[in-house]
Formats: structure tokens, sequence, C-alpha cells
């Protein structure tokens, strides 16, 4: 791991972290769950990128991995789904 590469992802890391905390303040009604979920899918992609190396492993990691994005991608539609039509 490169350490310009490490120092990137910490100080955006913490960026994300400003920011998650900061829309907390804010009243955006539904906007707030979708933007907490945009910032922690954007942590969560640095996390796997940066330490844990996914774009050098082999390719049944990268389909594993692909396969259990588009599983929370689904809970996550179907979640917002169910908070939007409830009465």
């Amino acid at each position: 791991m490169e350490n310009k590469s490490v120092h990137l992802a910490y100080f955006g890391l913490l960026a994300l972290l400003a920011m998650t905390v900061s829309m907390s303040y804010l009243e955006l009604g539904f906007g707030n769950e979708l933007l907490a979920y945009g910032f922690a899918t954007l942590k969560a992609l640095i996390i796997l990128i940066v330490f844990m190396s996914l774009t050098k492993e082999h390719i049944i990691s990268k389909v594993y991995f692909y396969m259990a994005l588009f599983g929370i991608l689904l809970i996550v539609v179907f979640v917002m789904d169910d908070l939007v039509f409830r009465n």
C-alpha cells in the first residue's frame, strides 16, 4: 500500500465523517436518509478499495463483492419503498 493513498483515504474518510455529522443537523426530510446511505456507501468503498485491496483480488472475489453489493442495494431499495409508501 502506498503511503499517499492511505493518507488520501484517511482524509477522505474524515471529510465524509464531517459531512455525515453536519448533514444530521439539516432538515432535508427524506433526503437525510438518502445522503446518509450515500456517505456510508462511499466510506465503505474507500475502505474496500484502499485498505482491503479489492482492485488486486481475483475475479471470483470481485464477483462475490458485486453480488453482496447488489443484495444490499435490494435491501435498501425495499426499505426505502416501505418507508415512502407506508400509511
